[in-house]
C-alpha cells in the first residue's frame, strides 16, 4: 500500500468542520479517503457542535475547539499543537474536498472520478508526494484547484508560485520559526493566502503539484465558512490582505457563485515572488530526487498516475 511509505515519518492530519455532521456520516467530501486506521488524524469541531459528531463515539478522533475559532485561529491552534507533540508535518484539509491525478485526454486534464481516484490510491500518493517535498526550505506544499489546473503542465508539474489552498502539508519547525502561529491577518478568511504570500515573501518556495488537483464545494456551499460568511467579511480579508503585501495584491471585484451582491477579491501577482531569470517550476529531477529520497520504496508508484 502507498501509505505504508509513511510508516516512522512525523505527520498529522488535520481536518476543520463546522456543520457538516453529514458530510461524515455519509462518507462524503475528504471522508472518502481518510481512514483512523492507516493515517494519523485529528478532526477540529466546534465545542458545541462535539455531539453532533459522534462525540466520544465518533468514528473519527475528534478535538473539541472554542466556539468563536475562525479558520485562521484553527490553523494556528494546529500548528502549535503539532509543534508541542513534535508533529514534523501538518497536513490541513477542507472537509468538502474531490481530489483528482493528473489524466491528458480529458477535457479537465484531470480524473477525480471516486472509483479510479480510490483504485489509484491517490489520496495517499498526494499525501507522500506532499511531505516527500516539503522541507525547511519548501515549507508548504499543495496542489491546484481543477478548474484552473488545466492549464498547468504535466510535463513540468512542480510550480513555485501557484495558489495553495484546500489542501496544504506545512513544515511544522519552519512555521514555527517564522512566528506564522501568532500572526494575524484580521479578519477571518484568506487564510490560505496569508501563509503562502507570508512565507514567498520572506524567500521560501512554496510547491504546488499540478500532477494532482483539488476540488471543492464552492464558497457558497452550506456549511464551513458558509456558516458566517459575509460581504462585509470578505471584503476586510481581501483589503487588510492587501494591506500586509501592497505590492503583490491587486483588489478586484468579483460577482460570481451565490454571494448576495458583488465582493473584493485579490489579484495576486504571484511571478514578482521569482527572479528575473528563475524558473517558475521546480526541476522534474530535483523534485522526484527529493520525494524518492525520503520514501525510496516510492518509485514503484512515482508515474501510475500518468499512463
Amino acid at each position: 500500500m502507498v501509505v505504508d511509505n509513511l510508516e516512522g515519518i512525523s505527520y498529522r492530519i488535520v481536518i476543520p468542520s463546522r456543520a457538516r455532521s453529514g458530510m461524515l456520516r455519509d462518507n462524503r467530501g475528504v471522508w472518502k479517503y481518510v481512514d483512523k486506521d492507516k493515517h494519523f488524524l485529528q478532526v477540529y469541531v466546534r465545542e458545541e457542535e462535539y455531539d453532533d459528531y459522534g462525540g466520544d463515539n465518533s468514528p473519527v478522533p475528534l478535538i473539541r475547539v472554542d466556539n468563536e475559532y475562525s479558520t485562521l485561529e484553527k490553523r494556528k491552534f494546529a500548528l502549535v499543537s503539532a509543534h508541542r507533540d513534535g508533529i514534523e508535518f501538518l497536513v490541513f484539509l477542507d472537509d468538502d474536498i474531490v481530489v483528482g491525478f493528473r489524466k491528458e485526454e480529458w477535457p479537465s486534464k484531470y480524473c477525480n472520478k471516486k472509483e479510479e481516484v480510490l483504485s489509484n490510491e491517490v489520496f495517499d500518493k498526494m499525501l507522500v508526494e506532499s511531505i516527500g517535498l516539503c522541507c525547511g526550505s519548501i515549507p508548504l506544499v499543495g496542489f491546484p484547484m481543477r478548474q484552473v489546473g488545466f492549464v498547468l503542465s504535466g510535463d513540468n508539474p512542480f510550480y513555485k508560485t501557484q495558489p495553495i489552498i484546500r489542501f496544504a502539508c506545512y513544515h511544522t519547525p519552519t512555521m514555527i520559526r517564522e512566528g506564522l502561529h501568532e500572526k494575524d491577518l484580521g479578519a477571518p478568511y484568506m487564510c490560505d493566502r496569508f501563509f503562502q504570500l507570508s512565507l514567498l515573501d520572506k524567500g521560501y518556495m512554496t510547491i504546488t503539484n499540478a500532477r494532482y488537483s483539488v476540488d471543492d464545494s464552492g464558497t457558497g456551499a452550506l456549511g464551513g465558512c458558509q456558516v458566517t460568511r459575509t460581504v462585509d467579511l470578505q471584503n476586510k480579508s481581501a483589503m487588510n490582505l492587501r494591506e500586509r503585501f501592497p505590492s503583490r495584491i491587486e483588489l478586484k471585484t468579483k460577482s460570481n457563485g451565490s454571494w448576495i451582491g458583488p465582493r473584493w477579491d485579490c489579484k495576486i501577482k504571484w511571478s514578482s515572488f521569482l527572479q528575473k531569470t528563475e524558473s517558475k517550476n521546480l526541476f522534474n529531477k530535483i523534485a522526484f530526487g527529493k520525494i524518492l529520497g525520503k520514501f525510496p520504496s516510492y518509485g514503484e508508484h512515482l508515474f501510475e498516475v500518468n499512463l
